[in-house]
């Protein structure tokens, strides 16, 4: 995947998730990191994906 796929991608997390988001890439594996201030901050973003607490 090239860097502004990956670019792109983060933009739009960072847009859907209003948090700051990371993704590392490789060919064979990967990670999003999403970074949270706090349990409501959390709390927040985990509704947003659909995730109970």
């Amino acid at each position: 995947m090239e860097a502004e796929a990956i670019a792109s991608i983060e933009k739009k997390l960072v847009s859907k998730l209003g948090a700051r988001v990371a993704l590392q890439h490789s060919p064979k594996k990967g990670k999003i990191v999403i970074t949270y201030a706090g349990n409501d901050d959390l709390h927040r973003i985990l509704e947003k994906l659909g995730v109970e607490a």
